[in-house]
């Protein structure tokens, strides 16, 4: 997915969190009831993923998912693309463990990475 490159996660609890991503993009006026109706249909077809689905038939873009996404874990999506990255924070996790565990380190929050 081109949007996981350009979109990073980091630990912060939202009133989001634990919310269904169908219901979230209701909510924020995003898609609609009949858009979602088709995604749910098109999802028992492909048997993929709600958010998968909803891109394949153009009701959103991917990116929007991904931040969505970090909402309904509730976690906050962080831009890459708008973010200087420092060398010092990048030292603090290994390129090992950053690929094992699919993590960027992006800056510190409080005591925290």
């Amino acid at each position: 997915m081109e949007a996981h490159r350009k979109v990073g996660i980091m630990s912060e609890k939202t009133p989001e969190a634990g919310s269904r991503i169908g219901d979230l993009l209701l909510r924020t006026g995003l898609i609609t009831e009949q858009q979602l109706g088709e995604a749910l249909q098109y999802q028992k077809q492909c048997g993929c993923k709600l958010g998968s689905a909803l891109v394949a038939l153009g009701a959103i873009e991917e990116k929007i998912i991904a931040v969505l996404l970090s909402m309904q874990r509730g976690l906050k999506a962080v831009h890459l693309a708008e973010r200087t990255l420092s060398p010092e924070v990048l030292a603090l996790v290994s390129p090992a463990v950053a690929r094992r565990r699919g993590v960027i380190p992006v800056g510190f929050h409080g005591r925290g990475l």
